[in-house]
């Protein structure tokens, strides 16, 4: 009921009715609010057998200093700052703050915001590592626990692998489930969609090996963990790359967490005060690992060989306009992009650089400019962009597969990678696009009879 009573429920023209408080996790009051009536909450009666404490003992105090033994444990942290948590519990507390100690008596009616565990820095991490390892203490050796962890930032996963290793656990499965909606409205424009499911159970023995050997086992396991998505995919189910991007740091825990690195303290990396910018040994594990899978990761219908071929921003590009066509338009994928391929001049490749409308120029937006000074600058997915736009120029081939034999070096020993990358630029079914895919059709055609 207090979900559709407050000052941040708003009215939705769209659907000409009242959109609840929780809708998004921004509890941002609005100057045009509307509530609901109490005939509208009328139907919202709570049933009364939801209220029973039978068989429950509901304990409300620091993780940290936790006495009960339990099976499972359900946990989810609050890294990086996602949400404000004390923010949401002052939010009910307006509500309750004065019934609670009638009703338990037992229980503070405080959200203890000075106690609140930020998600960042040294004496964050120090906390984490004390509550998980508490919390693997006071669980069987046979028990498990699920962490729910919602974060694209290699460096923050980093930090939760060596919490999760400090504290003596090992991460055995893990899943990724949709939690967030793609409206725009909830948790912000670059919000991440996913939440992974991370499976924990006690280390035990595990074997010590150095950074070059663990490296290639996350390589071997991100491989493997890509395989089996995208045979789920032909089951039915389609991952977005921020799905997969997950999927990797999750691989790469699993593998990290059930060795000891030789050399390596994660005690001491967790507790060192870093300078700006300065990543941690397991940050730079995790990158690696991510830009393997990246690697990995080909746009669909391009061929294996000609992607191995290719520079660090002709793969951005492309894999950016693949991504484009999945419906993909946040910046924040497309920054993973960038730093998975190492591609620092994205930004001068975007027509729109606009949160939720990020879109890479075509061929014809890009004309002939940056053509030796550019990220593409050289390379042959260039010289084929200038020659798709003078071929939709002037309506024929003639001046493009001119263009592209004299400025082209060695364009004889490239004339299969060329046609190649026609046939998939003129596959793109982006609106704006059509009048260049059809033009790389063209060209492609041309340049084939040429060959022949």
């Amino acid at each position: 009921m207090t979900d559709y009573n407050s000052k941040i429920v708003r009215w939705s023209p769209a659907t000409s009715q009242l959109v609840n408080t929780f809708d998004s996790q921004s509890l941002s009051p609005k100057f045009n609010f509307g509530v609901k009536g109490f005939l509208g909450l009328k139907g919202n009666n709570v049933p009364t057998s939801l209220l029973t404490t039978t068989g429950l003992d509901v304990q409300l105090h620091d993780a940290r200093d936790t006495n009960a033994i339990c099976d499972l444990w359900i946990t989810d942290p609050p890294y990086a700052d996602a949400i404000d948590y004390e923010e949401i519990s002052e939010f009910f507390l307006s509500w309750y703050e004065k019934r609670i100690p009638m009703l338990f008596p037992e229980w503070y009616a405080d959200a203890k915001r000075i106690l609140a565990v930020k998600g960042k820095g040294v004496s964050f991490n120090e906390a984490m590592m004390q509550i998980y390892t508490q919390l693997t203490a006071h669980m069987p050796d046979n028990g498990l626990q699920v962490v729910m962890f919602t974060h694209q930032d290699a460096g923050v996963w980093a930090e939760l692998a060596m919490t999760l290793w400090a504290s003596g656990l090992q991460v055995s499965a893990a899943w990724t489930v949709v939690t967030e909606t793609t409206d725009g409205l909830s948790g912000g424009a670059n919000n991440v969609q996913a939440t992974v499911l991370l499976v924990l159970r006690k280390r035990g023995e595990v074997e010590t090996v150095f950074d070059d050997d663990i490296l290639n086992l996350m390589e071997d396991e991100v491989a493997k963990q890509l395989k089996d998505m995208q045979l789920l995919e032909g089951a039915g189910l389609a991952w977005s790359d921020a799905d997969l991007q997950l999927a990797t740091y999750a691989a790469a825990l699993r593998v990290i967490t059930s060795h000891n690195i030789h050399g390596l303290d994660p005690h001491k990396e967790l507790l060192k005060v870093r300078a700006r910018g300065e990543k941690s040994p397991v940050h730079l594990l995790i990158e690696q690992a991510a830009q393997a899978a990246t690697r990995n990761l080909l746009p669909r219908g391009l061929d294996a060989a000609v992607w191995r071929d290719l520079e660090s921003h002709e793969r951005f590009y492309l894999k950016g306009l693949d991504t484009e066509q999945k419906g993909e338009h946040r910046s924040g994928v497309f920054q993973e992009l960038a730093r998975s391929y190492a591609a620092s001049a994205w930004r001068d490749l975007l027509a729109d650089d606009r949160a939720n409308n990020v879109r890479l120029m075509t061929a014809s937006e890009m004309g002939g400019r940056n053509v030796n000074t550019g990220p593409l600058a050289g390379t042959l997915l260039r010289h084929l962009l200038l020659a798709i736009q003078i071929t939709a120029r002037e309506d024929g081939p003639a001046q493009g597969l001119a263009g592209l034999r004299d400025d082209v070096p060695n364009f004889a020993m490239q004339h299969s990678r060329a046609i190649t990358l026609l046939e998939h630029l003129g596959r793109l079914t982006l609106p704006h696009w059509k009048a260049d895919a059809e033009a790389a059709q063209v060209l492609r055609g041309a340049l084939m009879n040429a060959g022949v």
